[in-house]
């Protein structure tokens, strides 16, 4: 059966409920969205499941496999949100001479409206190897075969901008959210995974849907923090550049792992007991409070 991971942290002064991750590890191998109540078929005749595959994962075993049939085609649902700041995060996993596409739909009901296409590679629809191509400007950013690399979207739904990177890369900063013809995007409605062209192979692992605060976005600008390394073995070192005042951890069911008040500029978490998996980790710094999603 699957896993799917519910963070209701109401008590988190960055991160507020609503939460949710799929890492694919518990499910069995095979269709994809008869095991998630998140995940369906685009509603069309023809379209087949994406798979639960053990070839390729960034953490545990298995990932999601989007393969070269032109038929595989999914939607990850993330609620028709309409305001609020939010985070949608994945790890996508492409091999030599394939490609890859993701899109984001206005609804979860398929097809209402495309608030911006991606295409990773050369696709039948446009592309160049080697770079992630934003269809709506032709915005290009760079990224590895043969590796996993994380793509990050923050979609502030009362600004209408999004910004997106790539590996912590900038790809887009804080542009208009818009849909296809640049028709202006009102909600967040799900994550389409679609097998577009012939040569399209791509894995996905470690989806995140989190909702961040506005005005913790804005306060977290006046801080520097960070924390690595990022996926963590052992030892997790945070850093800010003023005295850290809290740091907690919390595992994927909400619950405190780690608690500590250090009141100093670095701090260490020992996390090498933790079974592996996603956390969030929240510090605080003065009067800033920022989230990380750090893989075990």
């Amino acid at each position: 059966m699957k896993k799917l991971y519910f963070l209701l942290l109401t008590s988190m002064s960055c991160v507020a409920f609503g939460q949710y991750s799929i890492n694919f590890d518990d499910m069995s191998l095979g269709a994809v969205s008869p095991q998630s109540a998140f995940i369906s078929l685009w509603p069309a005749s023809g379209v087949t499941d994406c798979i639960v595959s053990d070839l390729q994962a960034n953490s545990g075993t298995q990932s999601m496999q989007v393969r070269n049939n032109q038929t595989d085609d999914v939607l990850v649902l993330l609620g028709n949100k309409n305001s609020d700041s939010w985070v949608v995060s994945f790890y996508m996993y492409i091999p030599s001479n394939a490609s890859g596409y993701w899109n984001i739909q206005e609804s979860q009901t398929a097809g209402i409206q495309w608030n911006g296409e991606f295409l990773v590679g050369v696709t039948s629809v446009g592309g160049t190897a080697g770079l992630i191509t934003y269809s709506e400007t032709g915005s290009t950013i760079a990224f590895p075969y043969d590796q996993w690399f994380e793509v990050r979207h923050e979609i502030n739904l009362n600004t209408k901008k999004i910004t997106i990177k790539v590996n912590d890369s900038m790809f887009l900063n804080n542009v208009d959210y818009v849909g296809t013809d640049g028709v202006a995007a009102n909600q967040l409605g799900s994550i389409n995974f679609y097998s577009a062209s012939a040569n399209n192979n791509y894995f996905i692992d470690d989806f995140v849907f989190e909702q961040v605060s506005t005005a913790s976005v804005i306060s977290n600008n006046t801080a520097e923090l960070k924390a690595y390394p990022n996926p963590v073995k052992d030892v997790l070192t945070v850093e800010g550049n003023n005295k850290i005042t809290n740091v907690s951890v919390f595992n994927t069911l909400g619950v405190i792992v780690h608690s500590s008040t250090p009141s100093t500029i670095s701090t260490q978490i020992d996390m090498s007991k933790f079974p592996k998996g996603i956390y969030l980790l929240e510090v605080t710094m003065g009067s800033d409070t920022k989230t990380f999603k750090v893989l075990k």
